[in-house]
């Protein structure tokens, strides 16, 4: 036996003489005194003579036969969660009309009022039908433009939708990423009826930082109309609130005023809020302003230990393997445009040329333009495959290895802290309460 590739072993934040052991690979991680630290660290020289904390140690992953048998477990959960057949995942995209003009938006080329047509919702509906006998998940979430434009094109899907899930005893799971802007009690109820039970909303800072870049397309700041939606939400809505902040190099300053006023609004206990990096998609989205991804992961994890929510925040995004980086790999998921046009990624919808196929036509799937994605196997790539957090990471972005760059889960640059942070909650809690 030796030491596992894909070990993390450091001190233990604000703890004396004990250390954390964490591994990439199974997801392990450990709390080691002094003593049992210097077992491992004299491992394999010296034996272990504590067999109850050498076969701990073998069963968490840290002792493994080799390095290319931990390479083999790893490709074959890529491959089972690539090509798995029990959840079917459906972006669909009513309309790609929006009433925002927000200024970093990558899809304000391809924004138009035409709605999804009845044809393509029978097309729509006849694809998860040929999947009903088989899958035991269905994920569906509504995207756009803003997909509350277009309530009676989401109704008419989802009532056929729901009860193809009912007849055939399969567990539906659905969600909307909506601006929040028409989010009045008459729609709340809509997303209630429909069994929609997680909304994402951004706000992008305070209120005039906010009203700076997510414009109402009359001109008008949008704001404190989205803060008044939340307080009828909290009251109303039957599903979970996620706040999505987009932040660069202009906003990043104002998140904790921005805490501060959801908390003057009694919102910081109800919404779960989140930080997404702006990427420069295209010159529009960045203008020089986009965080490195390093200066991304570091201004998160200065969040994350100043929210009140600390332990829960965490724990949403411990670092544990992942079969597929996104689900561009994954082989039952699919972005469905209003035209019926099908994609792979929410970046590229409304890009004709990125398109690989159409609903109405799901056996002509170019196959050419998804190899890259599908194909791509991080155990065997000359980068990915030497670096310890391929198995959280799974070489990153689907999109940006197509362009022939490199986005990695931002936790590689801040995982020493991480882990350090959460051990040290968990352990202190766990004394706590005993």
């Amino acid at each position: 036996m030796i030491k596992s590739y894909f070990n993390f072993i450091q001190p233990l934040k604000n703890r004396e003489e004990e250390y954390t052991l964490y591994n990439s690979r199974t997801g392990c991680l450990s709390i080691l005194d002094k003593e049992h630290f210097n077992q491992y660290e004299s491992f394999p020289e010296k034996g272990i003579d504590d067999k109850e904390f050498y076969n701990q140690l073998v069963d968490c992953g840290y002792l493994v036969n080799s390095v290319e048998e931990e390479k083999d477990s790893i490709r074959y959960q890529m491959y089972q969660a690539r090509f798995s057949t029990t959840t079917l995942n459906l972006v669909i995209a009513p309309t790609m009309n929006c009433n925002f003009a927000c200024t970093y938006c990558y899809e304000k080329n391809q924004l138009n009022t035409c709605q999804m047509s009845e044809e393509i919702q029978e097309a729509i509906i006849n694809y998860i039908e040929q999947y009903a006998d088989s899958i035991k998940n269905l994920r569906i979430e509504w995207y756009g433009g803003e997909p509350l434009l277009a309530t009676k094109v989401i109704a008419h899907l989802n009532e056929r939708i729901l009860s193809i899930c009912l007849n055939n005893k399969i567990k539906c799971d659905e969600e909307m990423i909506t601006n929040g802007y028409l989010l009045s009690r008459e729609y709340i109820e809509f997303l209630n009826d429909n069994r929609i039970t997680k909304i994402q909303i951004t706000l992008d800072g305070t209120e005039a930082t906010h009203n700076s870049r997510r414009v109402h397309r009359s001109g008008k700041g949008t704001y404190r109309e989205i803060i008044e939606n939340l307080k009828e939400c909290k009251l109303y809505y039957q599903g979970s609130v996620i706040l999505r902040v987009n932040v660069d190099k202009n906003n990043i300053s104002e998140i904790d005023a921005l805490v501060k006023d959801l908390e003057k609004e009694e919102l910081s206990n109800f919404v779960n809020l989140y930080l997404g990096r702006v990427s420069d998609t295209n010159e529009d989205t960045c203008n020089g302003n986009c965080l490195s991804c390093q200066c991304f992961a570091e201004q998160n994890i200065s969040f994350i230990t100043k929210n009140a929510s600390l332990k829960s925040y965490l724990e949403t995004s411990y670092p544990y393997p992942i079969g597929n980086s996104c689900a561009a790999d994954y082989d039952l998921s699919m972005i469905i445009a209003p035209n019926g046009d099908i994609y792979k990624c929410h970046m590229e919808i409304g890009q004709k040329n990125r398109a690989i196929g159409n609903i109405l036509e799901t056996d002509k799937i170019e196959i050419s333009k998804i190899k890259k994605t599908m194909f791509f196997d991080p155990t065997r790539d000359e980068i990915c495959g030497k670096c310890k957090y391929m198995p959280i990471c799974m070489g990153g972005c689907a999109k940006e290895r197509i362009g022939e760059r490199r986005l990695c889960d931002y936790r590689k640059y801040v995982l020493d802290n991480y882990l350090s942070d959460i051990s040290y909650i968990e352990e202190t809690q766990g004394k706590e309460e005993a």
